[in-house]
Parts: structure tokens; C-alpha cells; sequence
């Protein structure tokens, strides 16, 4: 479990460091919302993929 935790960790740290996530902390919570260019950001790579295989919108 705390292979996953520190890989998750790092991963939010670098889509954060990136501006497509925004974190914060309240007590023991965090919470993670998208960003408004890591949402377009995220629907290109969604588009390019149905592209890539064929896949209908």
C-alpha cells in the first residue's frame, strides 16, 4: 500500500506542479478538483484515444 501511496502522491504533486489539478487540504481530507485546462487537456487526450481506436463518440 505504500508503494501506491507515494506513486498517487507523486502524481498529483506533478499534474499539480503541471496547473491541470488544484489540491487542498482540509484536516485529514484532501481534495483534488480539475483545473480548467487540465479538463481540455484531458478531453483531447480522451478524443485523441477514440481516434487512435476507432471507438464512436
Amino acid at each position: 500500500m505504500s508503494r501506491f501511496k507515494d506513486a498517487y502522491r507523486t502524481s498529483c504533486k506533478t499534474l499539480e506542479g503541471r496547473e491541470l489539478v488544484q489540491r487542498r487540504k482540509e484536516e485529514f481530507d484532501w481534495f483534488i478538483n480539475i483545473a480548467p485546462d487540465g479538463f481540455e487537456k484531458a478531453l483531447g487526450w480522451i478524443n485523441e484515444d477514440k481516434k487512435q481506436y476507432g471507438i464512436s463518440p
